[in-house]
């Protein structure tokens, strides 16, 4: 039999017994959960303008992609935003790169760049050579 067990803030939490479940009927029949509603909507139709200017018919996972692009690439955005745009063009077309730790001799790990003690010429400048070395201008 189930029970409840009293919390420290104050109110319970129900337990089930062994072999019971705590929600016995499951989700309703046919609604739709976030995942298969999200993968409709990216299939929709919609307008955006390409990297020409251009209006052009798209879905609407392709006007997303062709955002993160455009932000990346957009020199009226801070640094550190056409940054973040690129490593997720970049991750999505060549993998997340595998990260090396350095671990000091207290044993912290740090694995991940610290882009914000950069300037903006700093990540400007990186930019510039990632998409350089990525086949870009």
């Amino acid at each position: 039999m189930a029970e409840l067990e009293p919390q420290q803030q104050g109110g319970a939490l129900y337990r089930p017994a062994k072999g019971e479940t705590a929600n016995p009927n499951g989700r309703p029949k046919g609604i739709k959960s976030f995942k298969r509603i999200l993968k409709e909507l990216l299939k929709s139709e919609v307008k955006a303008e390409d990297l020409q200017g251009v209006f052009v018919q798209l879905t609407a996972k392709e006007a997303a992609t062709l955002l993160l692009v455009k932000d990346a690439v957009n020199e009226n955005l801070e640094a550190n935003t056409r940054m973040k745009a690129l490593n997720m063009v970049m991750e999505k077309i060549d993998g997340k790169a595998v990260a090396k730790a350095d671990i000091n001799h207290r044993g912290n790990v740090s694995n991940t760049p610290d882009f914000s003690k950069l300037s903006d010429a700093e990540l400007d400048a990186y930019l510039a050579l990632c998409q350089k070395l990525n086949g870009g201008e």
